[in-house]
């Protein structure tokens, strides 16, 4: 192959530098999936073997009470999100370390988080509470039906029981954070104004923006 060949080919639309930029942008994503569908995932092992790597210059963390002899402030919001490793809140909200704390679940959703959220709030006391949801979450693409239909191939025997298990499916993502919202508001531990700010939010994963949800 020549070197003229292995030139970049730039499409004809691309007419200006806002353009060359979306051009570029659109052609490292491309071949970041590309990368990701050529390579296998880690395993446990070699995660492991990662982490043997970083404990090597790993920088000592405090602890909470050091952190509070500190005098620093502690994070006064908190947030409740998915699971999905698209969807995360310390990179599409900057949130530097002890700024916010994240609380991550299968779908973000709320009501199997509560009394862990009760736990850590008489910890830190916090101010306001962000629940955010994704789009194209895997709660809105398999349902209960899918599931239970696959637990009772590897445990037939225990129908009945995977019947009654509830699973976090949805297909309205707004909705769903309107649940949540009410849900929590509705709880009487959580302090009144933890509760009075509450808000909900959709994280768009294409775009990377926040939509406010009126609840």
């Amino acid at each position: 192959m020549t070197r003229s060949q292995q030139r970049l080919s730039i499409p004809s639309e691309v007419k200006s530098i806002p353009d060359y930029r979306q051009f570029l942008s659109t052609l490292r994503t491309k071949v970041n999936l590309h990368l990701q569908s050529t390579m296998s995932a880690p395993t446990l092992a070699e995660l492991l073997e990662r982490n043997r790597a970083h404990a090597v210059s790993h920088t000592p963390l405090p602890t909470v009470a050091e952190m509070g002899a500190s005098g620093a402030p502690g994070p006064r919001v908190l947030i409740v999100t998915c699971a999905d490793p698209r969807c995360e809140p310390y990179q599409f909200m900057k949130i530097e370390p002890f700024e916010a704390i994240a609380i991550r679940s299968i779908g973000g959703r709320i009501e199997p988080q509560i009394n862990g959220l009760l736990a850590v709030d008489t910890l830190f006391n916090f101010q306001e509470l962000a629940i955010i949801h994704h789009t194209n979450c895997g709660c809105t693409i398999f349902t209960k039906e899918s599931v239970s239909a696959v637990l009772k191939e590897r445990a037939p025997g225990n129908a009945k029981q995977i019947d009654a298990m509830p699973f976090p499916d949805f297909t309205d993502i707004a909705g769903s954070v309107r649940h949540d919202l009410a849900i929590f508001r509705a709880n009487p531990y959580f302090s009144k104004q933890l509760r009075e700010n509450a808000h909900g939010f959709v994280f768009d994963i294409k775009t990377g923006e926040l939509t406010n949800v009126e609840a």
